[in-house]
């Protein structure tokens, strides 16, 4: 099965999808709030997989953000990561303004 039918296969399953990128400041309290939520499916590497969360080799993360960049066919796939170049909801928790758990509600809200 390729990646991009694996996103199509589990887009049609979840409410919503997250890939959390190798390099995310907050993997850890990330996947301890994720791992139990209803209609969520998390995708990672470098963890066991457990729950909701599923692991997954660094080159299939890296295809997934790929094809989401490419693409963005839908709302309901989410990347939690630091990037410079893309402005997110994680640089409100860096600098303070929200509360790593505002910043997780917010990103989990129904489409």
């Amino acid at each position: 099965m390729t990646v991009i039918d694996k996103l199509r296969d589990d887009l049609a399953k979840y409410r919503k999808l997250i890939m959390i990128d190798s390099g995310f400041l907050h993997k850890e309290a990330a996947l301890k709030e994720l791992k139990n939520k209803e209609h969520i499916h998390v995708y990672a590497s470098e963890i066991v997989s457990e729950g909701n969360v599923e692991c997954v080799d660094v080159d299939v993360l890296q295809e997934m953000k790929k094809q989401y960049l490419m693409y963005e066919f839908s709302d309901k796939f989410i990347i939690f990561g630091n990037s410079p170049q893309y402005g997110s909801v994680w640089n409100y928790v860096e600098l303070g303004i929200m509360s790593f758990s505002e910043a997780l509600d917010a990103m989990l809200l129904p489409n």
